[in-house]
């Protein structure tokens, strides 16, 4: 079955529903969606698939959409079923968007009522399909960020650039005039030395649970790295290993810890500047304020115990009297003093 043949059966029963054969549209090829009622703001997304219902739907990028849209419905045919063909809502379709080449929606044919990614509950994107509709670019950044919390939470990399549109930002920019666009990949070592520290304060506070040390902690930042930003990095960012001293609060007071905590201390007391905006990608939910940032930071470390494995670098007389959770707080107050506001905006 193909859309041609589709678009001829629409047409062939057209007539009988009221509507002129002549105003269904095939407009094909990547525009969104395939066939426009001319005259009304109705249109039909044409999606196959041999088995099961899951299908690859169009971008989430609405630069080829028809325009004045109110309502796209998916006409689709599975080869596996009986009847073959079958209708629904286009957006109670789509349960996720994934990267193949571009991001794209994914859309699920006997997805539950109410489990569209579209909507304003816990876990859909806070916003409607008909916001979407409209074009507005802000629609589709709310996407991207939501595409790259969930990989994330899923302890994915998500692989895909993104052409950031701030140039304030820190980070030196390529020859396009992009932050990490589709320049090409460069060792961090090569970077500008501002624009260095920029990136790595960027990554002790986006990705803090690279304090846990060891080669899986770092995968996600480095991924991250190369993705967004086209910059190589490895580990040596972090902590190029061995312990360091360290002179944190009483009743702590010195102690030696991985040389993961000073190089992490080092670079937030840079004055390097960081982007808001950037760190609440990363993070997949809005910070717009340093207090909302160093919050989030603290957050992090008190999770899942990035920090507990430090007590056992601590000598045998400190761990009988120092307490797992009286380390954790003077490492993060440590590390929090560290951080001037002022550099992150």
């Amino acid at each position: 079955m193909n859309e041609e043949f589709v678009v001829e059966v629409l047409r062939s029963v057209a007539r009988s529903t009221g509507i002129d054969p002549e105003a269904i549209h095939h407009l094909g090829g990547k525009s969104f969606p395939d066939v426009h009622i001319v005259g009304s703001g109705v249109g039909i997304e044409l999606k196959g698939s041999q088995k099961g219902g899951s299908i690859t739907g169009n971008s989430i990028f609405s630069g080829s959409m028809v325009d004045d849209l109110d309502k796209v419905y998916l006409l689709f045919w599975i080869d596996d079923r009986t009847p073959k063909l079958g209708y629904r809502d286009y957006f109670e379709c789509v349960f996720d968007a994934k990267v193949t080449h571009s991001p794209r929606f994914a859309l699920q044919v006997d997805l539950a009522p109410g489990k569209s990614m579209f909507g304003k509950g816990s876990d859909q994107l806070g916003f409607e399909a008909s916001d979407w509709l409209t074009g507005d670019e802000k629609y589709v950044s709310r996407i991207v960020v939501e595409i790259r919390r969930r990989a994330l939470q899923r302890k994915e990399i998500p692989w895909w650039v993104v052409a950031e549109s701030q140039e304030q930002l820190a980070f030196e920019a390529d020859r396009e005039g992009n932050v990490g666009g589709m320049g090409g990949l460069r060792y961090m070592q090569n970077m500008e030395r501002h624009a260095r520290f920029s990136l790595q304060k960027t990554l002790f506070l986006g990705f803090p649970e690279v304090l846990t040390g060891g080669a899986r902690s770092h995968s996600i930042a480095i991924g991250w790295a190369i993705s967004q930003k086209s910059v190589i990095i490895n580990r040596d960012v972090f902590s190029a290993g061995g312990k360091k001293p360290k002179q944190l609060a009483a009743p702590v007071g010195r102690v030696t810890l991985p040389a993961v905590v000073t190089k992490c201390s080092q670079a937030l007391g840079r004055d390097a500047r960081v982007s808001l905006a950037e760190l609440s990608n990363i993070h997949g939910v809005t910070l717009p304020t340093p207090e909302a940032v160093i919050k989030r930071f603290k957050s992090r470390l008190k999770q899942d115990g990035v920090l507990d494995h430090l007590h056992d670098y601590l000598s045998p007389s400190k761990r009988q009297h120092i307490s797992k959770l009286q380390l954790r707080d003077a490492v993060i107050e440590a590390l929090v003093d560290e951080i001037d506001p002022s550099t992150l905006s």
